[in-house]
């Protein structure tokens, strides 16, 4: 009977200190911001999606509008998004994930292109502790509270090449006159 009390009595600690664990760790990257370009290296002439997505260990419930930064020698076209929230996994870590914000990025010359930082503002919903241990047994909803977070993102490099010469034999191909 013993065993049984002090092992019940292990239990019920642990679930009472356990949100105050989570709660110490809030703040310890449970929310950034990454730009994600969809190709790291394009060729000239051409254009790449780049994407801003912003990760949270909680449910994010809004994410503010945001103007990307412009870039040196590239043209910068803006692309309409949803706010779409998606789990994704990271290492051991499962993520909530909302595309901020994407842009076609055409660069106009051969190098390599930065990509400054983006600052995003957000609300994650964090939940709230219940009066009882047991209200997840039960089966209520549990209580959320809004926080305002801010990240921003580190730059990203493009780089760009040269459009390779075709050959004659592919010239030949295709149609074009050669001579």
């Amino acid at each position: 009977m013993n065993r049984f009390l002090v092992c019940f009595l292990l239990l019920l600690c642990g679930a009472l200190l356990r949100p105050a664990a989570a709660e110490s760790r809030k703040g310890v990257d449970d929310f950034f911001v990454q730009l994600e370009c969809a190709r790291p290296e394009i060729l000239e002439g051409d254009s790449c999606l780049v994407t801003v997505r912003v990760y949270s260990l909680h449910p994010i419930a809004e994410v503010e509008k945001i103007k990307f930064p412009k870039v040196k020698g590239c043209r910068v076209a803006p692309r309409s998004v949803r706010m779409v929230q998606r789990r994704v996994r990271r290492g051991r870590t499962v993520y909530y994930t909302v595309d901020a914000a994407q842009v076609y990025v055409c660069p106009e010359e051969v190098g390599t292109f930065r990509i400054p930082e983006c600052k995003v503002a957000a609300q994650v919903r964090y939940p709230v502790r219940g009066e009882s241990v047991y209200e997840p047994f039960f089966g209520l909803v549990p209580k959320y509270k809004a926080e305002k977070r801010t990240a921003q993102s580190e730059s990203i490099k493009i780089a760009v090449r040269e459009v390779p010469l075709k050959t004659t034999e592919e010239l030949l191909k295709s149609g074009k006159n050669v001579f």
